[in-house]
């Protein structure tokens, strides 16, 4: 099994390991046909982490090893999951969807992206929307939520994708701030009394954006998200023998916004 691996900070190799999995009654795997980097999170570790580290986000495989007690899957269904950078996946049940066989394995291997912002569709809000932030999850905010943005002094939510711990003081009063991006770094010099003094004043409520931790896909984000989004201008295909290029380049450049590894040979 091939597999990308970050062995020191901005250093990331391809290696070829053992399998190092037996498969059982409630796991199906198979040959990896596409990944996806998230920026923020493996840049962030890209940079500095422990290491060795091996990164990833979400994944599609073909169906090929079908446990005994996996119902409605059969061989070389195409399977999206929670998976590294690898060459091989494991899915344990309950932890995969099948992927629609009418839909673009490029289009859906973003459905881990949009679920981030579940909590934010069953606000009462959602008409009146600002977005902080140039990245990915920004840029797919906006692709979602359209016909909904407005001036950061009209919002009533905000998303803030930056991960910078002193743009909650930008937040209108009365409104409903979700935190979206990671703060991975120390950004500013601002004490928490003054932000916290802030909320109060202002009557903000702050909310984590964090994906809710229980795999609970469905259809439905496939059929009434994903389909109704353009992901073409924002990714660009690569291939995994050229990942320390890649990060690289999504470290400096980002001429595309994210970057998916083609692991068919």
């Amino acid at each position: 099994m091939r597999k990308i691996i970050f062995i020191d900070k901005q250093k990331v190799i391809l290696d070829e390991i053992g399998v190092g999995k037996n498969i059982d009654s409630n796991t199906i795997s198979g040959e990896t046909v596409i990944s996806i980097i998230s920026p923020g999170t493996e840049l962030a570790r890209y940079k500095d982490t422990t290491y060795p580290h091996e990164p990833g986000y979400a994944a599609i495989f073909k169906a090929e090893r079908i446990g005994n007690n996996i119902k409605g899957i059969e061989y070389g269904d195409l399977i999206f999951c929670h998976g590294n950078h690898q060459s091989y996946q494991f899915a344990d049940k309950d932890c995969y969807i099948k992927v629609p066989k009418t839909f673009d394995l490029f289009d859906a291997i973003f459905v881990r992206f949009v679920k981030i912002f579940d909590d934010i569709n069953e606000d009462f809000y959602v008409d009146k929307i600002h977005i902080l932030g140039r990245g990915l999850i920004a840029s797919l905010g906006r692709k979602m939520y359209a016909a909904n943005i407005v001036p950061l002094n009209e919002a009533k939510i905000i998303l803030d994708c930056t991960g910078k711990e002193e743009n909650i003081l930008k937040a209108p009063r009365n409104s409903i701030y979700y935190l979206i991006g990671v703060p991975w770094e120390k950004t500013s010099d601002i004490m928490a009394q003054e932000v916290l003094k802030y909320i109060f004043y202002n009557k903000i409520t702050v909310r984590s954006g964090w994906e809710k931790d229980e795999f609970n896909y469905t259809p439905t984000y496939f059929y009434n998200i994903i389909q109704n989004i353009d992901f073409k201008d924002i990714y660009k295909v690569v291939k995994p023998e050229d990942c320390q290029e890649v990060y690289q380049e999504l470290l400096n450049n980002r001429q595309k916004l994210t970057a998916i590894f083609d692991w068919r040979k």
